[in-house]
């Protein structure tokens, strides 16, 4: 028979060539619904109603049996004998795999004769409807899927062509569709949550195999960005032998998603094979993995007396699992080795369904998914991962939180002053300049730098219009709060923090250091990986400006002082493509001023805050003090005139200022630096409920500069560290002076060792009920060396520990009797008692106050092993590192007699070489010529450590150097034969 020709009325014209479809190209809207177009395509077959049945006769005897159908017509074959079952006829030598080559059609023929609308469900034949699986005719009883009823079923599907299954497909155009979709910008910050996504970059680089699931609320571009992967990956097939299925979920405004996918899918399956043989291949494998499935769930839908076109659309009606495992199998048919799957806005169990069996049918599949909610499973599939828009950056952002408490501290302006900044020349230059650039605010101690740099931080969007639109970050540095507050790390925190809080789009700047922070599971982002991040905005897009406020650069810890300030002159280089514009206010700081030479703008704060100082002084005179006339003007003056453009000190600088006093006046020592800080934090919190984690975040770093500043000219810090007054008649002069100064600004009344007694008390309560020494330092029964290194490593933490053990007594003697401090040290005593580990520092104190409280000191089972405790941690602490500890264990050991070896506290420290130690014993009048039992005294091994300066300390203390050990050598044989 000739091409395109079919027997009788069944005869098959040629279509023209404008009609045909090219494979893999979509030309027309293919609408679903199948009937409305089906019928009179099959009329002009010569095929008319009415509809052949399936007889149970047919069931019976399959379809090769001998029987003429109603109509004598074929579904696209010329009938050539009886062998015709249901309306199909098989040919006359028509076996399964359908080698039917008289139609050279294109596969996408069938396409173009069916055209469909899945909105009009017109009638087939009679009164069956696309998609609707009721038969209204005369109803006939299902018959059960078994082997006998699926064998019949199958021959049928055999003998469909595409033809006539393409008629059946609900298919949408979706190149039709996509010319609607808005083109995908991948340089526009609004889409970097996908486009700079390191999991998207590396799915569009990966040759293997890899799936990609993209979720996001709607109106976050997922449409257009798959639209805009369609068009690559189709430039590359048309390069390559790869192949691109594509569905678009909002194409379909009725009906089942997954059925329109499927049918659509298979559509575009057809049109990437070859030649139509494999199109009615395609049909035959896809219908008979769809029975399968309805053999395997028993399916009692089949009726003997259903028309074929009733049979088919059963056979089509079936779960998704198993469209999709019929379409896997199809695409196998045609050996796609390369495959693009792009898919938008399904459900996320198909996507899944799809990469799971997809990766079976295709040596490579490139999958690419959108879903418009939160992914429903946490774990991903092999080969797939997820972009959950916004959820990695938000959590970063809580990585990387930082209150920066210093800003809400700092002074307001005096009204109308600062005004002046929006006029400056060297402000103007800078603030208009379309590159980056950074203005240097440079001042005196007390010029009002933060001040400014607040003012600067409350009015910048009102002030600068274009500023409404860009991303401004701050950070006060300060030695006068916590630790943490002078820091870098937390300078790159709160401004990173503050970025990517303002701008979403920067979150790609992030994400490399984010996984590498988690994945090491580390407990603080790392300083380098900070460091890192900040220095990629140097190649930012330009997006938006950027403004970085920083103040106090020189109350920032010295060191990577200098890498910081390097690392924000690169940041303002002019050829940058971001315009990042740094306030940046400070003392002068001679590592500043060398790094900022590049960048000229500098503005000089005491040249040109004269005139708000004047404003500031006459309104403080005039309302507080109630001055006028010729003495205002006068006062005003002597003020303007010896400010020199400093003015500052701030209610918390007095503050601390006080407690200063308070220390260095009746401290029974003078306080080195660093008890100064532990003690200025506990006096700060002022609360005696206080936890451990408030006491470490009131301590203030860079305590040194603190001292200073708020020590006015009075205290100063001695070579040895410690802190006394510049000249010690000051002291005396201010003791004798106090009880009838209670009008001082600095309050230092008669009950300062009352107070410090209740401090000295807190303190020790807070190193004592720690978490680490509840948990840790519990149970002593077991410990090793290590465990006794490492409780004595945690108590030289604690630097007032040797100090409040020592004195405590004395600041409480000299407070006088009270009871609220007679309770909290019985508190304290009863408390160190019930742990193993400081029951013997609650024993020493129940010796020095047992007298003055009658307490009755426990003496539980913790007693023997404590005691044995003690000197181990002593033994452990002899160190010169440990300085703090060492020293407070040897006060507890004073009240005992010899422990191990018979050897008392002061040979231990005699022979660890502990000076400090050594003199704080002989201070406490402790025995200097106690014998151990190798008879030997502490100048014994003083001589064998060849220690000059302990057998000095040792001697004046009146050491005998006549005594003899056990082997009768003094402690100049000793000596000598060290020498010799």
């Amino acid at each position: 028979m000739p091409p395109g020709e079919r027997g009788n009325k069944g005869k098959r014209r040629n279509r023209p060539q404008h009609e045909q479809d090219p494979r893999g190209n979509e030309q027309e809207h293919l609408q679903t619904g199948g009937a409305s177009s089906v019928k009179p395509a099959l009329e002009r077959d010569g095929i008319s109603p009415p509809v052949p049945t399936l007889s149970t006769e047919d069931y019976n005897i399959g379809l090769g049996a001998s029987q003429n159908i109603t109509g004598g017509r074929s579904l696209g074959h010329t009938p050539t004998s009886r062998n015709t079952a249901a309306g199909y006829n098989t040919g006359s030598t028509r076996n399964t795999t359908m080698t039917n080559s008289n139609d050279t059609v294109g596969n996408s023929r069938a396409y173009k004769r069916a055209k469909h609308n899945e909105f009009t469900h017109s009638e087939f034949y009679g009164d069956q409807s696309f998609g609707d699986t009721h038969i209204h005719n005369t109803p006939q009883p299902s018959l059960p899927m078994d082997a006998r009823m699926y064998g019949v079923l199958q021959k049928l599907v055999q003998t469909i062509s595409w033809d006539i299954l393409s008629g059946q497909l609900s298919v949408i155009n979706q190149d039709e569709y996509r010319s609607t979709i808005s083109p995908f910008n991948r340089e526009g910050p609004e889409n970097f949550w996908i486009s700079k996504n390191i999991d998207f970059t590396q799915w569009e680089s990966d040759n293997d195999s890899r799936a990609l699931l993209l979720s996001a609320p709607p109106g976050h571009r997922t449409t257009e960005v798959c639209s805009y992967v369609v068009d690559l990956a189709k430039e590359k097939a048309s390069q390559t032998s790869s192949s691109v299925l594509h569905f678009f979920s909002l194409s379909v405004t009725k009906a089942r998603h997954s059925t329109v996918f499927t049918h659509t899918l298979l559509h575009q399956v057809v049109c990437c094979s070859n030649a139509e043989i494999k199109a009615d291949s395609i049909a035959t494998t896809f219908l008979s993995t769809l029975l399968g499935g309805h053999f395997r769930r028993h399916t009692q839908v089949f009726k003997e007396d259903d028309p074929p076109y009733t049979t088919i659309q059963k056979i089509l009606d079936a779960p998704e699992n198993e469209l999709i495992e019929a379409l896997v199998e199809a695409i196998k048919t045609v050996g796609i080795h390369e495959l693009s799957i792009i898919v938008d806005g399904l459900s996320e169990d198909i996507a899944r369904l799809v990469v799971k069996q997809g990766m079976r049918a295709t040596r490579k599949l490139k999958a690419l998914f959108t879903i418009d909610q939160s992914p429903i499973y946490g774990e991903t599939l092999d080969r797939m991962t997820c972009i959950e828009y916004d959820k990695e950056r938000k959590e970063c952002l809580r990585s990387l939180h930082y209150d920066d408490t210093r800003y809400d501290k700092i002074s307001e302006e005096h009204h109308g002053s600062l005004e002046w900044l929006w006029k400056h020349p060297q402000y103007l230059q800078w603030s208009v300049s379309a590159t980056s650039s950074l203005l240097y605010i440079e001042g005196k101690p007390g010029s009002g730098k933060s001040t400014l740099a607040k003012y600067f931080v409350k009015n910048l969007v009102d002030k600068v219009p274009n500023a409404r639109s860009s991303t401004v970050a701050h950070y006060f540095y300060t030695f006068r709060g916590t630790i943490l507050e002078s820091t870098h790390e937390n300078m790159l925190r709160s401004i990173l923090h503050s970025i990517l809080e303002q701008d979403e789009s920067a979150f790609f700047n992030f994400q490399q250091e984010f996984r590498d922070f988690r994945r090491r599971n580390h407990s603080e982002w790392p300083y380098k990986s900070l460091q890192k991040v900040l220095s990629t905005f140097a190649n930012h897009p330009p997006t938006k400006t950027i403004y970085l406020i920083l103040d106090a650069m020189d109350e920032s810890n010295d060191d990577e002082r200098r890498k910081i300030i390097q690392l924000l002159c690169k940041l303002c280089l002019k050829e940058n493509p971001c315009s990042i514009k740094v306030f940046l206010a400070s003392r002068p700081v001679p590592e500043l001023k060398h790094h900022i030479q590049e960048h000229p703008l500098v503005i000089t704060l005491q040249d040109e805050n004269k005139r708000d100082i004047s404003g500031f002084a006459i309104g403080f005179l005039e309302k507080e003090v109630k001055l006028t006339g010729k003495i205002l003007g006068e006062a005003a003056e002597y003020i303007i005139g010896n400010a020199d453009g400093a003015g500052e000190w701030s209610p918390a600088d007095i503050q601390i200022g006080k407690q200063l006093f308070r220390f260095v006046l009746f401290a029974r020592r003078p306080f080195t630096v660093v008890e100064l800080r532990d003690a200025l934090a506990l006096a700060i919190l002022d609360d005696h409920n206080a936890s451990y984690e408030e006491f470490q975040q009131n301590l203030i770093s860079a305590i040194s500069r603190r001292i200073e500043h708020c020590g006015g000219d009075f205290l100063e810090i001695k070579a040895d560290k410690t802190v006394q007054f510049m000249h010690q008649t000051a002291r005396e002069f201010l003791i004798r002076t106090i009880p009838n100064a209670n009008s001082l600004i600095f309050d230092l009344s008669d009950d300062a060792h009352r107070a410090l007694t209740t401090m000295w008390v807190r303190y020790l309560m807070l190193c004592f009920t720690t978490p680490r020494m509840q948990d840790g330092f519990s149970t002593i029964w077991s410990w090793s060396p290590e465990d006794f290194r490492a409780y004595a490593e945690y108590l030289n933490e604690w630097p007032l520990i040797e100090y409040t053990f020592r004195y405590l007594k004395d600041h409480h003697d000299l407070g006088g009797p009270n009871e609220d401090v007679s309770q909290l040290v019985t508190a304290l005593i009863r408390k160190l008692a019930d742990n193993q580990a400081s029951y013997f520092f609650g024993s020493f104190l129940n010796f020095r106050f047992g007298n003055n409280y009658g307490i009755v000191f426990p003496l539980n089972e913790y007693q023997e092993a404590s005691e044995n405790m003690k000197h181990c941690t002593l033994n452990a602490a002899a160190d010169p590192k440990l300085p703090h500890v060492v020293e407070a264990l040897l006060l507890t050991c004073t009240q005992d007699a010899p422990h191990a070896q018979r050897k008392t506290p002061l040979i231990i420290s005699v022979q660890k070489g502990l000076v400090g130690a050594t003199q704080l014993l002989l201070d406490l009048d402790d025995d200097k010529d106690t014998k151990d039992d190798s008879g030997r005294t502490a100048l014994h091994y003083a001589a064998e450590n060849g220690d000059e300066a302990i057998v000095q300390l040792l001697v004046e203390k009146g050491a005998d150097k006549r005594i003899r050990d056990n082997s009768e050598e003094t402690a100049l044989h000793i000596a000598v034969k060290k020498l010799g």
